[in-house]
């Protein structure tokens, strides 16, 4: 009795899991539908020869060194990210995690600006102000070189200054690009920007800004937030022309 009850037991078990399973696979299935008819209407938007034009090579201006978290994408820095941006993501938007995709940007493609871009309430800064030694060896390798880029900041492990840490965090990667790349900003080839793509308007800019914060190592952020200033007068200024013109 007791070796039919656990043969019944396993047998329950395998039909939760296989129907787990098909309801996995039904759902992924359903993700990749939907993607090849996103690229339908991609292509139906694009002639053949704009994809001739970048057949033999790529000529970017911008090395972007982005957090991987899928709140933030290049459409909200770029109208048209193509052949502009040479993407590399990670967790942190951290250099020393891709290095040698930065350098390959930066070396071979000889992209003017390298722009580190960190964001509001990034989840791998947050596991850094706090324990993360429950994860797995791959993330607690990521987090634990940011936890060394805010070590120093009196707001480590405080949730109200999460957005400090953020900052934080850009500036120093910032810090750790001028080290590898000082000559080519001294040549004048290179400028490195530091920048954090606010869609939680934890720095009160206004959702989804993109606030430029570091320039070669030099605190921008009270020169940029006057120039937004200036930017927001002049469109009101234009809309009011037009208003005024009807």
């Amino acid at each position: 009795m007791k070796i039919l009850t656990t043969i019944v037991l396993s047998l329950g078990l395998l039909t939760i899991q296989i129907n787990a399973k098909e309801e996995a696979n039904k759902k992924a299935m359903s993700i990749i539908k939907e993607m090849l008819e996103a690229n339908t209407l991609y292509l139906k938007s694009q002639s053949q020869d704009e994809f001739k034009m970048v057949v033999e090579g790529q000529d970017p201006r911008i090395t972007l060194v982005s957090c991987s978290d899928s709140r933030v994408q290049n459409s909200a820095i770029d109208s048209s990210p193509e052949n502009d941006l040479f993407v590399i993501r990670n967790i942190g938007n951290q250099l020393i995690s891709n290095e040698g995709s930065v350098a390959y940007g930066i070396k071979h493609l000889k992209t003017p600006i390298l722009l580190i871009m960190g964001h509001s309430r990034c989840g791998a800064i947050k596991a850094a102000m706090s324990d993360y030694s429950a994860e797995n060896s791959a993330i607690r390798k990521e987090v634990s070189t940011l936890a060394l880029s805010i070590q120093n900041s009196c707001e480590r492990g405080d949730p109200q200054k999460w957005i400090k840490n953020i900052v934080n965090n850009v500036h120093k990667q910032v810090e750790y690009s001028l080290q590898e790349y000082h000559n080519d900003v001294d040549k004048g080839t290179l400028m490195i920007v530091g920048a954090v793509f606010d869609f939680a308007n934890d720095m009160k800019h206004g959702y989804g800004q993109f606030n430029v914060v570091n320039i070669n190592g030099e605190d921008v952020e009270e020169k940029f937030d006057a120039l937004k200033v200036n930017v927001k007068d002049k469109d009101k200024d234009m809309i009011q022309t037009a208003s005024n013109s009807k």
